[in-house]
């Protein structure tokens, strides 16, 4: 409501009829105007403050992206979307090359960078809006590519692998130019949604025992 001096303030209204026309309708009513705009500003607060708690719950507060708990959502919205538009999922999951062996060289304060550093590598390789990109644990991550076939999903990943190698991350152990390198597991359908993961990883196993720095598909056949 308008303030006699102008401004505007919440008010918290309560009344209740007293008195009533003989047909029925209300006559005469008694209620109270209360001004409540101090509980309104607090109430805004307290809920501003619990929005940003559940954003940081979503969030890996070590590569500043998305977390598992923020995929398992995604991906739960992104097949019912799928299942109802009968639109194929992607998903590409990624591993860090011989991470074990860069902590253990370098340190794990390094290796944290380093995670950071592929993060971003990758992050900034994703055009689309849609693709949604998680760390899924550990120094694996994992992108969500709704309406994407398996060819568009390879292209994506031949990308990405360019932008980590571009990166220059130093790993002098390395057996690909001395950088740090990922490897990926492709899966794709727009049927069987529930094996999407464990196909990706059976591919993702694939790349790791054919030399690493490089993608497989899973073979649906």
């Amino acid at each position: 409501m308008k303030h006699k001096n102008g401004h505007w303030v919440w008010v918290y209204n309560t009344g209740q009829v007293i008195e009533w026309e003989e047909d029925g309708s209300p006559k005469r009513m008694l209620g109270t105007t209360l001004d409540i705009t101090v509980q309104k500003k607090y109430q805004n607060e307290l809920y501003e403050a619990n929005e940003k708690l559940k954003r940081l719950s979503y969030i890996d507060s070590l590569t500043q992206i998305p977390n598992r708990r923020a995929y398992d959502e995604r991906l739960s919205h992104e097949i019912s979307s799928a299942e109802r538009y009968n639109r194929p999922i992607s998903l590409l999951l990624i591993d860090i090359d011989s991470f074990k062996g860069y902590n253990d060289h370098y340190g794990h304060e390094k290796g944290d960078i380093a995670l950071y550093m592929v993060a971003q590598l990758i992050n900034n390789s994703l055009q689309r809006k849609v693709d949604f990109f998680a760390r899924y644990g550990g120094e694996e991550f994992i992108v969500i590519s709704p309406s994407t076939s398996i060819d568009s999903a390879i292209l994506l990943a031949q990308k990405i692998l360019k932008g980590v190698i571009d990166g220059n991350i130093e790993y002098t152990r390395s057996n690909f130019n001395k950088t740090l390198t990922i490897s990926i597991g492709i899966a794709s359908s727009n049927t069987n949604f529930n094996n999407l993961l464990s196909n990706a990883d059976n591919a993702l196993y694939k790349a790791k025992s054919n030399g690493r720095n490089r993608y497989e598909v899973y073979n649906m056949l």
